[in-house]
């Protein structure tokens, strides 16, 4: 739990390290850290789906241009 700390709070790795578990537990439970996963979640979401809708123009640029090639 205590290598979690470091990449979810501003904790360094050694403070982590010293820190009890309980702590820790407490930090992971708290509705601050829940806000900040479930923010970070619909960005990963939003992410998903700009890649997923720049995939889609791509297919339609490289069909284009097949078209484009065979007819000319």
């Amino acid at each position: 739990m205590a290598a979690s700390m470091p990449l979810y709070s501003s904790t360094s790795y050694p403070e982590a390290l010293r820190l009890g578990v309980s702590d820790a537990q407490g930090f992971f439970d708290s509705k601050a850290y829940t806000d900040h996963r479930k923010s970070r979640e619909a960005e990963l979401k939003l992410q998903a789906a700009l890649i997923a809708r720049m995939d889609v123009m791509i297919r339609a640029i490289g069909a284009l241009s097949n078209a484009l090639a065979k007819k000319g």
